[in-house]
């Protein structure tokens, strides 16, 4: 990769939401280290050792999620028959 290909490479994750970028570093963290992923991609690792910590929430508040909208459905389907 060129110097000037991947200066726009970096240049665009830069300008990605927070998120992406935690993912990207999550992805890759293994091969360049989080703490140079997180200087290159304008994060702090504190951020992103917080958005990996706070995973387990997430995916609790999905699968709460999904019952919620199970029980919509429901509803929605009886109130249809009403």
């Amino acid at each position: 990769m060129g110097n000037e290909t991947l200066r726009n490479w970096v240049n665009k994750r830069r300008r990605a939401p927070v998120t992406s970028r935690f993912r990207f570093i999550s992805a890759h963290r293994a091969e360049y280290g989080t703490k140079r992923l997180c200087q290159v991609l304008a994060v702090s690792a504190a951020g992103f050792y917080r958005w990996v910590n706070a995973e387990p929430a997430r995916q609790a508040r999905a699968a709460a999620d999904d019952v919620a909208a199970g029980q919509i459905r429901a509803v929605h389907e009886q109130s249809r028959g009403a």
